[in-house]
């Protein structure tokens, strides 16, 4: 497969132009140079997305834990009030 001729092919679809004027965060233009010094490799990263923080897994479930004990504490004061003004108390 000659991937020169598809990418020429592709200029050549109507509309395929629209696409290329339309660069947003979920779309970009890639030259085909850079397509070809890849190897044809199309994995390219957005280039919109800045660096991600890659978070360390123990960290994130520790945090998520103490965050779980916060909700069970707010649930069960919830509880409570409830419980008394369903008993009259309040």
């Amino acid at each position: 497969m000659n991937y020169l001729q598809v990418v020429q092919d592709f200029r050549r679809i109507p509309g395929g132009s629209v696409f290329n004027q339309r660069q947003q965060s979920q779309a970009w233009k890639v030259s085909l140079a850079d397509i070809v010094a890849r190897n044809y490799n199309l994995d390219i990263k957005n280039p919109h997305v800045g660096e991600q923080a890659v978070l360390d897994p123990d960290k994130l479930l520790t945090q998520y834990q103490e965050q779980q004990k916060d909700i069970q504490k707010l649930h069960d004061q919830l509880k409570a009030v409830l419980s008394a003004a369903l008993n009259g108390a309040i």
